[in-house]
C-alpha cells in the first residue's frame, strides 16, 4: 500500500487538503465512489459529500479500474484510528486490495503521531509513504486569516500535490 499523509498540528488544514485531493481524483482523474462495501457496524456517519464544510471529517473508498483509494480524515483520536485499522482489515477480508491510503497524521512530538505510526505499522522512511507537512497561518483577524488560507495557502499547497505528489504515487 502507498500512503499520502498530510501532517501537521491541529487546525493546519489536513482535512481540507484531504478533501481537495479526493475531489480532484473524482472530478479530474475519473475515480468513482465505491459504496458496495461499507464496513458495518464500523460505519461512521460522515461519508464524503461536497456540501460538507471543508474541515469536516469524512471517509470514502474510491475506485478507478483496479485501483482502490481509501480516504480517512480522523487522525487525532485513538478510537477512530482503531476504526481505520478495522476498515483496512474489513476490506482485506472482502478481498479488496487498498492500493492507497490518504489520511492525516499529527506533527512531530505529538503522541497521536506515534500512535498512528504504531497502529498502521508505518515506517516513515519507506518510499511508499509521502508525508506532506502543513503549517499554521497566523494573521490578525479571523476573516483575514481564513482569506489567506482559502485563497492562497491551500490552493498553492494543493498545486504541489496535484503536479508532483499524485503523479509520483501513480494515482
Amino acid at each position: 500500500m502507498k500512503y499520502l499523509l498530510y501532517s501537521g498540528a491541529p487546525n493546519t488544514g489536513k482535512n481540507a487538503m484531504i478533501r481537495l485531493t479526493c475531489t480532484y481524483l473524482i472530478e479530474e482523474l475519473g475515480y468513482e465512489i465505491d459504496n458496495r462495501f461499507v464496513p458495518d457496524p464500523l460505519t461512521i456517519d460522515w461519508h464524503f459529500n461536497d456540501n460538507l464544510p471543508r474541515n469536516r471529517d469524512f471517509y470514502v473508498l474510491l475506485k478507478k479500474g483496479n485501483k482502490y483509494v481509501l480516504f480517512y480524515t480522523w487522525s487525532d483520536d485513538k478510537k477512530l484510528l482503531n476504526k481505520l485499522k478495522a476498515f483496512l482489515k474489513y476490506y482485506s477480508e472482502k478481498e479488496i486490495q487498498i492500493d492507497y491510503l490518504i489520511t492525516g497524521i499529527r506533527d512531530l512530538h505529538d503522541w497521536m503521531r506515534d500512535y498512528s505510526k504504531e497502529t498502521l505499522n508505518l515506517d516513515m522512511s519507506s518510499p511508499n509513504i509521502v508525508e506532506f507537512p502543513l503549517g499554521k497561518i497566523t494573521r490578525r483577524g479571523e476573516e483575514r486569516r481564513r482569506n489567506v488560507i482559502n485563497n492562497w495557502y491551500h490552493p498553492k499547497a494543493f498545486k504541489i500535490v496535484k503536479d508532483y505528489v499524485i503523479p509520483f504515487l501513480g494515482l
